[in-house]
């Protein structure tokens, strides 16, 4: 049977370690440039689309995941804060390296991938709060399936922990 992790756990690391890694970006990508707006005009259009796109159908999926999230199996077991931690460690590492890789590249793609990232932190911010609300309307903790390779997709199957679990 496949773990699951808290939800809003995940979501308030993911936000965590991708607005780093896009602040990190953002920095470095300015250091190498000789005039800010170079940076922060692709940093910020980035963000912006990230937002406005990746935001509007993740919002949407978790809001339905949610709201048709029933009971786990009494067998499933959940995966440990260490574990949750391992595993999206490697996962934000691996855009770390991307952003990194980006800055040896030619000028204005870090900007761009910087954006991309921190865009991404801000949309998993909105998740975590918008799991927060969910949680406390329904008296319930929900949880995610762990990917079952090294990274998997967010839209995993959700469950909901708790006393109030009943359809809405």
């Amino acid at each position: 049977m496949q773990p699951t992790a808290p939800l809003a756990r995940e979501y308030a690391l993911y936000a965590a370690g991708y607005s780093a890694i896009g602040i990190l970006g953002l920095v470095l990508d300015l250091i190498r440039r000789d005039h800010a707006t170079r940076s922060l005009g692709p940093f910020l259009v980035m963000t912006v689309v990230m937002l406005l796109v990746l935001g509007a159908t993740n919002l949407r999926w978790l809001t339905t995941s949610a709201r048709q999230a029933g009971a786990p199996s009494p067998e499933t077991p959940i995966e440990p804060m260490a574990g949750t931690l391992r595993r999206l460690s490697l996962e934000l590492s691996l855009v770390g390296l991307l952003v990194l890789a980006s800055l040896a590249g030619r000028v204005g793609i870090s900007a761009l991938i910087s954006g991309i990232a921190f865009g991404a932190g801000g949309v998993n911010l909105a998740g975590r709060l918008l799991v927060a609300q969910l949680e406390r309307q329904r008296g319930v903790v929900y949880h995610r399936e762990t990917p079952r390779g090294l990274v998997g997709s967010g839209r995993r199957p959700i469950t909901a922990h708790g006393a109030e679990v009943a359809e809405d």
